[in-house]
Order: C-alpha cells, then sequence, then structure tokens
C-alpha cells in the first residue's frame, strides 16, 4: 500500500497490450499496490440508488499533511502514462495532438474524477464504506456534498477513445470523516425598553 508518496519507481508497473472491449480501448495496468488517498472532499452527491451514476469528482483537502507529496507523485504518474500511450500507439514519438487528448489524474482545478464501478450482476456500487476499525458501514445509501472521506485508490486501465486519453482512477472503499462542530458563543443583550428589535440580538463568534 503506497501511503507517503516519497518516491515514484515505474518499475513497479507493469502494462498489457492494447486491448478493445465495447468500442473502447484500453491498455490495463497492474501497479502492484493500491494507494491511501489523502484526505479528499466531495464536489457532488453520490447517491448509491442512481443507477447511472458511475463516476464523481473529489478535491484533495489541502491542509491534509500528504497532499502536496500525492500531487508532485500523480504528476510523476501521468508522466509515466505518457510514455506509456507514446510507445503503444506513437512508436515511442509524442505527436502534437497528444497534448490536447491526454488528460492526467486531476483537472486544472485539482479535483480528481474517479471511477464507481457496478458489480456485473445486480448493477449495485461495489465501493465499500467503512469505519475506523475497518469494518463495513452497510446502511449508507447516500454520501452528501461537502463530506471528507479517506479512501484506496486503484488505477487498472488506462481508457482510449477518440477524444480523449485518461488513467481510470477508482475507489475501492471509502471512510467518512466525522464532521467537526464549530460551537458559537451567542450575546444576548437585554433591555426594558419597547422600542428593542431582533436587530439588537448578536451572535458571536
Amino acid at each position: 500500500m503506497e501511503r507517503k508518496y516519497t518516491s515514484f519507481d515505474s518499475s513497479n508497473f507493469t502494462v498489457s497490450d492494447l486491448k478493445k472491449k465495447n468500442g473502447k480501448q484500453y491498455i490495463s495496468l497492474d501497479l502492484s499496490t493500491d494507494f491511501q488517498s489523502p484526505v479528499f472532499t466531495t464536489l457532488e452527491v453520490i447517491d448509491f440508488n442512481e443507477v447511472a451514476l458511475n463516476s464523481a469528482f473529489f478535491k484533495v483537502d489541502k491542509k491534509d499533511k500528504k497532499a502536496s507529496s500525492f500531487f508532485k507523485y500523480m504528476e510523476q504518474f501521468d508522466d509515466y502514462i505518457q510514455n506509456v500511450i507514446c510507445t503503444a500507439l506513437y512508436e515511442g514519438n509524442t505527436p502534437d495532438e497528444l497534448e490536447d487528448k491526454l488528460k492526467s489524474s486531476f483537472t486544472s482545478k485539482g479535483n480528481m474524477k474517479i471511477f464507481l464501478s457496478r458489480s456485473k450482476t445486480n448493477k449495485k456500487l461495489t465501493l465499500k464504506v467503512v469505519d475506523r476499525d475497518n469494518k463495513n458501514i452497510d446502511d449508507i445509501s447516500v454520501i452528501s456534498v461537502d463530506s471528507k472521506l479517506v479512501g484506496i485508490l486503484r488505477c487498472r486501465k488506462i481508457i482510449i477513445t477518440n477524444e480523449e486519453i485518461y488513467p481510470q482512477w477508482e475507489f475501492i472503499k471509502v471512510s467518512l470523516k466525522p464532521k467537526k462542530i464549530i460551537k458559537e458563543h451567542c450575546i444576548i443583550y437585554e433591555s426594558d425598553s419597547e422600542s428593542d428589535s431582533e436587530d439588537e440580538y448578536y451572535g458571536h463568534n
């Protein structure tokens, strides 16, 4: 399990030959390890009952102590993916159009699109939600916007279409972090004057 993101070593990774399935081309990846994410914040609702849902966007919490090393590691990973694509599709060359087609692991805003896989039998999301003791939580059907979580990431494919090429990152399991409760101190000014209004009551953080 990669947790610290201190060094990138492409020799640990292996790739398959170019394959085709359902009208898409892809290259399988064997990264020999999964990745423990830094803290992510959800940017959209993840509804386990929404049958059309197959991916979601997440933002890395830059306050997380491993966020910076995670970004640097992923930049090296994306460079590795570019080399794989150039070797597989362009005989080792880097054509001009590749810059527009090849998508990095992160958007320009630092968001990450993560695939949510489904079971082939019942089409339910296979994403596991666990507690701090790594025990499954089975009664969660929705993860709300702005939820904070950590998870196990895996990248098994590079997807290749006519329009774009991208590494397909997938969440295997996630653990939701408890929301912090912000305590507020309220100061109430009392007066006997009948002219007092609600504007004379103040909340103070």
